[in-house]
């Protein structure tokens, strides 16, 4: 189980970090809000980056944690998608 969670974290994590990327570098835009998040909670500091968002968006380091626990494993059949009939 701890193996499927360690592994399950890594490619999640490599996910939103390619995510991240491609926001950053291709498309230039803000996607995930993390402007709105800096405002909501560092108003003084947002001050000061807030007329150059975009511009300074693309070249802030963007740290990503991923903590996965899987509670409890199932078999498919008794999914409730198994109850679906064609």
């Amino acid at each position: 189980m701890e193996q499927l969670q360690k592994k399950t974290e890594e490619d999640v994590k490599k996910s939103i970090e390619a995510a991240v990327k491609k926001s950053q570098e291709e498309l230039k835009a803000d996607y995930f809000g993390f402007g709105e998040e800096w405002r909501r909670t560092d108003k003084h500091d947002w001050k000061k980056v807030k007329n150059n968002w975009n511009e300074t968006f693309v070249h802030i380091p963007i740290d990503v944690h991923v903590d996965i626990k899987i509670w409890h494993t199932g078999t498919i059949g008794n999914s409730p998608l198994s109850q679906i009939k064609d």
